[in-house]
Formats: C-alpha cells, sequence, structure tokens
C-alpha cells in the first residue's frame, strides 16, 4: 500500500496531533507499506527517515486564499510524483485540499486516490467541510458523537464516519527515547500532568484545586505541570496570585514526558474538553494512578473510567478531591495502577496502524464511496 499522511509540521513540542501522526507511519511502514509524509517539516523529520518513511516538503499552513493555493499546488506535485494510493490528511485545510485534488484524479489529471482524514480535534467553524473525503475517522463514539451535536444540518453517513480507538502505546517515538529516560526531579507528593497549556486543559481549575481553601488535603502535595503553550504566562500570574510558587511548579515541554509520568504520585488531566486524551494511556502504561475528567475522550483511554479517578470536568474542588483521595488512600491508589495495567494491549501503536490500514484496503478495493 503507498500511502501519503498531510499535517501541518513535525516538530517535536508535545503536539498530539504530530505525535501521532509520526507513530502512525512508522508503524505502517514497519507493516511493510510504502509511506510518505508531507508536512512544513521539523524536528521529527529524521525519526521517519530511521524508519524508511520519505518526507516531503510542503508550505507552511495556509492562512488566506493564496496560501491555500500554494498548498494544493505543492501536494499535487507530491501526489505526481509518488501516486499514492491513500492520502490520509491530519487537519481540516489538508482534509479539504486533499479531497478537491482526489476530483483530479478522478478526470486523470492527477493519478487517482482515495481520501482518509482523522479528526484530532473538537468541533470548529468548517469542521462539517471533513464530509468531502472518502472516510473519517475518530478515536472514540463519544467524540464523533460529539462532533456530530456541534455540526448543524447534513451530517457523514455512517459507513464513511468510523470509530478506530487510538493505540498511544509503543510508538517509535517512546522507543527512540526510552534508553535515555532519567527520572524526573519530582518534588513529593508528586502531581504531575503532561499537556499542552491550552486554556481547554483546565489548566486553571487545577491551580485553583490546590488552593488551600479549595482542597486543604492538597496543602503539602506539589504539582508539576508538563507542557508548553500560549497560556504559560496567565498560568503563572493565577500561581503566583494563588501563593503558590512553591507547591505549582510550571516546568516546561520536555521531550520525555514519560519520565514525569513515572515519578509521578499521582497523574492529572482537568481537561473542559477532550476527543482523545492518549496521554492518560501513557500514565497508565507507567504505573501511575489516574484522575481525569468525565469526558468521552477521556473515559475511552481509562476503561470507561474504572483505571482512573473520574471527577466533572470545570470543578476544581471536586478536582482537588480527586487528587487528594489518590494521594491520601493507598488502597485506592494501588487499585487504580492495578486496573490501569489491564487492558494495555488494546491501545497499543502497531494495532492501530493496522486497523487503520484496514480502512485504507476497503477504500482502495472499492475506490468509490459509498454514501
Amino acid at each position: 500500500m503507498r500511502v501519503l499522511h498531510v499535517l501541518n509540521d513535525l516538530r517535536d513540542v508535545g503536539n498530539g496531533i504530530n505525535n501521532v501522526t509520526v507513530d502512525l507511519a512508522c508503524a505502517q511502514a514497519g507493516l511493510g507499506h510504502e509511506v510518505a509524509v508531507a508536512s512544513s517539516g521539523g524536528e521529527h523529520e529524521a525519526l521517519l527517515a530511521a524508519h524508511g518513511v520519505r518526507h516531503l516538503q510542503l508550505p507552511p499552513q495556509p492562512r488566506d486564499a493564496r496560501g491555500a493555493l500554494r498548498l494544493a499546488r505543492s501536494l499535487a506535485g507530491h501526489v505526481r510524483a509518488t501516486s499514492p494510493q491513500v492520502v490520509h490528511s491530519h487537519n481540516l485545510t489538508g482534509a479539504v485540499v486533499s479531497a478537491l485534488l482526489e476530483q483530479l484524479g478522478r478526470v486523470r489529471l492527477l493519478p487517482r486516490f482515495a481520501t482518509a482524514t482523522t479528526v484530532h480535534l473538537e468541533a470548529k467553524r468548517g469542521v462539517e467541510l471533513v464530509w468531502l473525503v472518502d472516510r473519517v475517522l475518530f478515536f472514540s463514539a463519544g467524540a464523533r458523537d460529539a462532533l456530530r451535536a456541534g455540526v448543524p444540518g447534513r451530517w457523514l453517513p455512517a459507513r464513511r464516519s468510523l470509530v478506530l480507538e487510538q493505540g498511544p502505546l509503543g510508538g517509535a517515538r517512546s522507543r527512540a527515547r526510552a534508553a535515555a529516560s532519567e527520572p524526573a526531579p519530582v518534588q513529593r507528593p508528586a502531581v504531575v500532568t503532561v499537556c499542552g497549556l491550552y486554556r481547554h486543559k483546565g489548566l486553571y481549575d487545577l491551580v485553583a484545586a490546590f488552593r488551600p481553601e479549595t482542597t486543604p488535603a492538597l496543602a503539602s502535595a506539589h504539582l508539576h505541570v508538563v507542557g508548553a503553550g500560549p497560556e504559560r504566562a496567565g498560568l503563572e500570574a493565577a500561581v503566583a496570585e494563588a501563593g503558590l510558587a512553591d507547591r505549582v511548579h510550571l516546568v516546561g515541554f520536555d521531550p520525555d514526558p514519560r519520565r514525569w509520568m513515572t515519578a509521578a504520585d499521582a497523574f492529572v488531566l482537568a481537561s473542559r474538553s477532550e476527543p482523545a486524551a492518549l496521554v492518560l494511556a501513557e500514565a497508565r502504561d507507567c504505573g501511575a494512578p489516574v484522575v481525569t475528567t468525565d469526558l468521552p475522550g477521556s473515559l475511552t483511554m481509562v476503561e470507561g473510567g474504572a483505571a482512573a479517578v473520574v471527577v466533572p470536568p470545570g470543578d476544581p474542588a471536586a478536582l482537588g478531591a480527586g487528587i487528594a483521595r489518590v494521594l491520601h488512600e493507598p488502597g485506592l491508589a494501588a487499585a487504580l495502577v492495578r486496573r490501569g495495567a489491564q487492558g494495555l494491549d488494546r491501545l497499543r501503536m502497531e494495532r492501530y496502524a493496522a486497523d487503520v490500514v484496514a480502512v485504507y484496503a476497503d477504500l482502495v478495493g472499492g475506490r468509490t464511496r459509498t454514501r
């Protein structure tokens, strides 16, 4: 199978879309397929090359019609050069452009190919345009249903809207870093979160949960926030205003976040929206007891809630109480670790890569859309 993945860039900055796509491309190459990735480039190019995945340069993500035209011309050139059987996009712009180029293939102005896209993000303006591609992939039924609820009018027929549970474990990135891992310098009791510093990740709720007046039982605990993003300055201000600078540590981005998960007395993801909380599977794999919020994209990664303490999103008091339970109830923490270690085989990247290839095979075999 000849596959071309399309995404914004390959920067190693903790971007979940980049990470998933790199691991998927490497795993598909390992299964014997001819795989290329088209993007504006970044640090992950070397890892792709080491796994036999070719990188094809695209212009930066377009912000206007002229930029979209440049992207379309560049991607069309790569399609002519590589003749992919499937173009798999990982952002909305890539989905729209690849779907339009697919039509050129139908009239023989380009090599013919089928299209797929993975919806990595929550509903946003224009997301209904993913309907243009042949197959739309979701990481969970909950994420698909949440997106459906946010999109008015006609939606995807069931045949073209598929749920393939993600497999974030055992990918090329984590294998490459495992040998170089060193213990993280945590202060105990150590609560860890790993995520981009974005408002929807619930980080302000997490800081509020650590206020003594919110959760007295966390008065001696330390929170380590591992990640980078646009809310860094706002979070620094919130930590200072709450008088928590000695206990809330904004660590910044770490290319090997598993060393923080392994050191955690409790791992928490406080998101208010979450299509696919892949980090929760990694935390389980590292042996950390998990606290997370009641969202479809999170529950699918913690066995429906059986492998985590689950609290309502946007509720600092409930979040703090959940964390305190894990820190102060050894039996609960041990049970969470035990449950978290069960059922991880279904979350392996090799299984996910094979499932995605099966979707490609169905597309290539049918060649035309099933509506």
